[in-house]
């Protein structure tokens, strides 16, 4: 992820908090609700998964976005300004791990 993230234009402190940020942010699942599958994938696969999931569709999302480098005053994980690529990246995140809660959770 980080060269990936190295690739599409982050820098390394933005790379460094957006991977701290996502593993802090990584909601494991409770053993009771997890399905069959969760838990032979584990959390470690499920999170490869969510980042995957947001890695696929980065790059695209930077291409659509007219100002990435744009500072936007809105909090999250921590911070109270952040680049609009960061803010996608966060977005893209939350986002797969909502896919993967629907996909290895029981409801």
């Amino acid at each position: 992820m980080a060269k990936l993230l190295a690739a599409t234009g982050y820098s390394s402190e933005q790379s460094s908090f957006l991977m701290r940020g996502s593993h802090a942010a990584f909601h494991p699942f409770p053993a009771a609700s997890m399905t069959p599958e969760a838990g032979t994938c584990g959390r470690t696969a499920i999170q490869a998964l969510v980042l995957n999931c947001t890695g696929s569709m980065l790059k695209s999302s930077l291409a659509e976005t007219s100002d990435p480098d744009a500072m936007k005053t809105t909090s999250y994980w921590g911070r109270k300004k952040l680049a609009v690529r960061e803010l996608l990246f966060i977005g893209l995140f939350h986002s797969c791990q909502a896919a993967a809660r629907e996909r290895f959770e029981r409801r």
